[in-house]
């Protein structure tokens, strides 16, 4: 969450866009 959360204050799309995919993948493994 943190990581989310810094991406959000430094407005780094991409980073918060690295983060949902990252979640996707962990919800298709589980």
């Amino acid at each position: 969450m943190s990581r989310l959360h810094e991406a959000a204050i430094n407005d780094d799309i991409e980073g918060v866009k690295s983060y949902l995919e990252l979640g996707d993948k962990i919800n298709d493994f589980i």
